[in-house]
């Protein structure tokens, strides 16, 4: 079974609270609702935003948890309340830092509505007024949203986590630094072995391709485990860290240059 990472989670927890990004905030939360499907993460895109949440958790654990609910106090507390089988992977980092509680199941609008309560009092502790800092972001289902929605109620002073997430997540450690590099090493090998030859493959025969096939032609390459470990292996590196996440293509005079571009369905232009 995977697991999350014990000693990069409780490094990247502790940098989190040394450099506390978050002004006055007494804890930073972070709410993951049901997972998104493809068609509502290009609504992120539209809008030219990735969502926080599921990148924090990311450089966290290592790991995405749909449906968790995860805060971190600047004092280095951390709060995890989820299902059962989630939350062994937090008990299994064994941090005294530390505190669960398991979300009843089966699950019922009533018991989490009591235990949205109790998880928040947990936050709270002897604090007289809770400040929290929270993404804003609209996380999918009725568990999440009533989770946001009580830690963003009149009781509580509010702080965008917005622009402390992006300044935590900017800086890198030698290991994130090392993975970037491979990463565009591997970006150069692909560039050089698949792109180009794909491009000169249809300059050659003359294709009349459309940008949207030609990058479905080269993920269905990039996706195919054979190929990426022949790849990786004349490259020296690691087919097991590899996860090619976008492929995207435009040719002609004008380009788009926004961060939400979309593959369109125009000929190849060579």
């Amino acid at each position: 079974m995977t697991c999350i990472p014990k000693e990069q989670f409780l490094a990247r927890v502790k940098r989190l609270t040394d450099d506390w990004p978050f002004g006055s905030a007494d804890a930073l939360l972070l709410v993951a609702g049901v997972q998104r499907k493809d068609q509502h993460e290009e609504e992120h895109l539209a809008d030219g935003v990735w969502p926080q949440t599921p990148m924090m958790q990311m450089w966290l654990f290592s790991l995405e948890f749909p449906e968790c609910i995860f805060a971190v106090k600047r004092t280095g507390e951390m709060l995890v309340w989820t299902r059962e089988k989630k939350l062994k992977y937090f008990q299994d980092v064994q941090s005294p830092n530390m505190k669960y509680l398991c979300r009843t199941h089966p699950a019922n609008a009533e018991a989490d509505a009591t235990q949205l309560e109790e998880f928040f009092g947990m936050v709270k502790g002897e604090e007289d007024k809770l400040s929290m800092a929270v993404v804003d972001e609209d996380p999918l289902g009725p568990f999440a949203q009533a989770v946001v929605k009580r830690f963003t109620a009149k009781d509580v002073e509010v702080v965008n986590a917005r622009a402390g997430i992006q300044d935590i997540l900017q800086k890198k450690d030698a290991e994130e630094i090392e993975l970037m590099k491979r990463a565009g090493k591997f970006s150069c090998a692909a560039m050089q072995e698949c792109i180009i030859k794909k491009w000169q493959d249809c300059v050659d025969d003359e294709q009349q391709i459309t940008h949207s096939a030609f990058c479905t032609e080269l993920e269905e390459m990039l996706e195919d485990e054979a190929e990426v470990k022949a790849l990786c292996n004349r490259n020296k590196l690691a087919s097991n860290e590899i996860d090619v996440p976008v492929v995207l293509l435009q040719s002609g005079k004008t380009f788009d240059l926004d961060f939400s571009v979309k593959v369109n369905t125009e000929k190849l232009n060579v």
